[in-house]
């Protein structure tokens, strides 16, 4: 089989520190796992009832009934990898599913996740590629996260400059659930990530964080789409963007609160940092509220790198390469310290800043580019 050094070697594969160490890897090749066990594994593709998720909600308003549905695919994706979090039980060590795609082809596959009543876990995703080859990659997670359950995710989305990648994020919260997702994309040639979240269960609570970089003539499109469904939940979006080159970004938001779902918090902002002439940001966060007893936000921005700012570090001899890089890790930073796990985020710290100062394209500490 093709795909049989990924399954014992991984250290040909990344020479520097992709695999994370106090993890256990899995690996997806071209949409496949190569390495399952009872915890995870691959599965047949199943829509009729993905994890069980509710599809479709009513949501009453003062004049009408409006369905709200949880997007279903176009077609049968060809693979399906199953992660389930066993009941009641704290999964201290990391599960990190590294996929990646080693050939130039369209492939779909789905990733469902999970977490069953009362467990704890955190799951790492990580996107890369193995060639500097055009392929795209249309993904479709559905998350599931139990009474009581709380999930930790963290998604790294790092192909070449060629790559387009689909992503549509499908999320379900029972009474008490917790989720805390954060979105980190480094590198990509044309990326769309769209997240529907449904909050089923009261005392749920979803936390959703991005931070997207982008340049030359990359296109990132990010669509959230937060449903309030039941009284008391909680739900916090936090996504930033720095821009530059003739790089595009489109960020769309909503946040629907239905007429039952009184005592709802809910807080939506997306920042963005243009750090180039060319760059583009487009931002359209939306509130759709029914209720009356809610504590609701929304906001965006859209600049540039202040002049005060530079000012101040060109006057104590700060050079103005650096004096960029330095106000754009400080833009980035408030995501990722959103990242609980010290070891993450002290690695993706530094990830972003090597993608800031520019020497991603070529590692010098790994086998393959952009690892």
């Amino acid at each position: 089989m093709a795909n049989d050094q990924f399954k014992y070697v991984p250290q040909q594969l990344f020479a520097c520190s992709v695999p994370i160490s106090n993890a256990k890897q899995y690996y997806v090749v071209d949409g496949l796992l190569t390495n399952g066990d009872d915890l995870v594994k691959n599965t047949k593709p199943h829509y009729e009832d993905i994890s069980s998720i509710e599809r479709s909600f009513k949501v009453h308003s003062r004049m009408e009934t409006i369905n709200v549905g949880l997007p279903m695919p176009d077609e049968e994706s060809s693979n399906a990898v199953e992660v389930v979090l066993p009941a009641g039980k704290v999964q201290k060590e990391l599960i990190q599913i590294i996929s990646i795609r080693n050939n130039a082809s369209e492939i779909k596959y789905d990733l469902n996740v999970r977490a069953e009543k009362g467990s704890c876990a955190t799951v790492i995703l990580c996107c890369h590629t193995l060639m500097d080859k055009r392929c795209s990659t249309v993904e479709c997670i559905n998350i599931k996260v139990e009474e009581g359950a709380s999930l930790t995710l963290l998604a790294l989305q790092n192909e070449n400059e060629l790559a387009a990648r689909d992503t549509h994020v499908s999320i379900l919260l029972e009474k008490g659930a917790t989720l805390n997702m954060n979105n980190i994309t480094l590198h990509e040639g044309c990326v769309t990530n769209n997240i529907t979240a449904v909050l089923g269960g009261e005392e749920a609570e979803c936390n959703l964080n991005g931070l997207y970089l982008a340049d030359g003539e990359k296109v990132v499109n990010t669509q959230i789409n937060i449903l309030h469904a039941v009284p008391n939940c909680r739900s916090n979006q936090l996504f930033k963007g720095i821009l530059g080159g003739n790089s595009k970004s489109d960020f769309g938001g909503e946040i629907i609160v239905a007429t039952d779902a009184q005592g709802t918090e809910a807080y939506q902002a997306n920042n963005n940092l243009l750090v180039s002439d060319g760059a583009r940001a487009l931002s359209q966060p939306h509130l759709v509220i029914y209720a009356d007893d809610v504590k609701c936000s929304h906001g965006s921005t859209i600049g540039t790198v202040g002049d005060e700012e530079m000012f101040y570090m060109r006057s104590r001899g700060i050079s103005e390469a650096e004096a960029r890089v330095l106000q754009q890790q400080a833009f980035a930073g408030t995501v990722l310290e959103k990242i609980s796990n010290p070891e993450l985020r002290e690695r993706l710290s530094s990830l972003v800043e090597r993608r800031l100062r520019g020497e991603f394209t070529k590692c010098g500490s790994c086998s393959k580019h952009r690892c």
